[in-house]
């Protein structure tokens, strides 16, 4: 007996006595059958990259797509965004995607978005900034004649990330690296290490954390600082959160979650999700509409090799150098003395920031007004030409 012209599944088939045909059954007889889907083929369109395999099977009971093959971008100004069902907008496909049996063929597409941040793979492109400091700050460092400060790493492609690597963000979606009349990058960011989720309390290496060379105020770059918060040290940074960029003017990122919990560290106290003798730390602040937020002390240690902040050794920042930009730590004509971190202090109240007179991780009340608040971007590592 062949059926066709029936999908996968079930199929009732009466079986009727024709006019004039005796047969032993007295009634009507009815079988139910069970219909056997065939193997589906997954035709890859790798619209304008190339990709190989261009195609694969799914048997008959699988209930998702599985493993899918990744494709290669025409160029490295694109990454991979992943597959789609059509080859514009459409319904991404990953791997757990749900897969519904009862077509024969069914295709594929890659979308492919513009990288957002390129290495810098020359040493003449790096930032520089005289060593005008007679003590403390970066004449602890520069202490023969040659006192030019070169700010992070600049390396060949090598598909890898290290702390103070430096790059050129897009971050205003233009595809060209904005300059000032110097021919100063004015998208100059550096790699400081895997995103931190202050929720789970986990790294995710699927995405990087890079920090921006200046600080902002009011929305704009600037050497000022501003207050983390008007008011108290546990509230999280209300204030400096005001200053940050806008998703108008660094319209190209988005942070990985405009939500985040705000943890509070003191040397061998982690996370810690309250202060004591003051009160529970937010759990959901926001940074809605901001594109960048500010590092946190755990990205800090991991990228910086600390295993704890409160320590207050000199120089124990010294393998982060790029942090300290345009702050005090060249000049004493910069108002800046560091920048904020996210973390407020679990020891002894106030928030930490980067000090750039002895290069170590301190503390202040949130109402100071003179430490920077420094752009923090969250960049898929897929989206850095590395």
């Amino acid at each position: 007996l062949t059926i066709t012209g029936v999908s996968a599944g079930s199929a009732t088939i009466t079986l009727s006595q024709a006019s004039g045909v005796t047969h032993l059954a007295a009634t009507d007889v009815t079988y139910t059958a069970t219909i056997e889907p065939s193997t589906v083929t997954i035709y890859y369109n790798a619209n304008g990259g190339t990709v190989s395999p261009s195609s694969k099977e799914i048997q008959p009971d699988a209930t998702t797509y599985g493993e899918l093959a990744t494709p290669t971008p025409s160029s490295n100004d694109y990454y991979f965004d992943g597959w789609y069902d059509a080859s514009s907008g459409g319904n991404k496909i990953e791997s757990s995607t749900t897969f519904t049996n009862g077509v024969s063929t069914t295709t594929l597409y890659a979308h492919w978005n513009a990288v957002i941040c390129k290495r810098v793979t020359s040493s003449s492109q790096l930032h520089t900034e005289t060593c005008e400091q007679t003590e403390k700050y970066c004449a602890s460092v520069y202490t023969g004649s040659n006192k030019t400060i070169k700010y992070g790493n600049a390396k060949s492609l090598n598909g890898s990330l290290t702390v103070g690597d430096a790059f050129d963000c897009d971050v205003n979606g233009n595809e060209i690296v904005d300059v000032d009349t110097n021919g100063k990058s004015t998208e100059r960011f550096y790699y400081v290490s895997p995103y931190y989720n202050t929720t789970t309390k986990k790294f995710d290496n699927t995405y990087a954390v890079l920090i921006y060379y200046q600080n902002f105020k009011n929305g704009s770059p600037s050497n000022e600082g501003a207050a983390y918060d008007s008011s108290d040290d546990w509230h999280g940074p209300r204030v400096a959160v005001t200053h940050l960029p806008t998703t108008f003017t660094w319209g190209n990122i988005t942070l990985k979650s405009n939500s985040r919990a705000i943890l509070a560290e003191y040397k061998t106290y982690h996370n810690y999700t309250y202060m004591t003798g003051y009160g529970t730390l937010p759990t959901a602040f926001s940074y809605s509409g901001k594109a960048a937020r500010l590092l946190t002390a755990q990205e800090l240690m991991r990228g910086c090799g600390l295993t704890q902040v409160g320590n207050l050794v000199e120089g124990e920042l010294s393998s982060c150098e790029f942090l300290f930009e345009g702050t005090q730590y060249s000049s004493s004509s910069n108002i800046s003395p560091g920048s904020w971190l996210e973390t407020p202090n679990q020891g002894t109240g106030g928030v930490w920031f980067v000090t750039a007179a002895t290069r170590y991780v301190y503390n202040n009340s949130a109402k100071a007004t003179n430490i920077g608040v420094r752009p923090t971007i969250d960049v898929p590592v897929s989206a850095i030409l590395k």
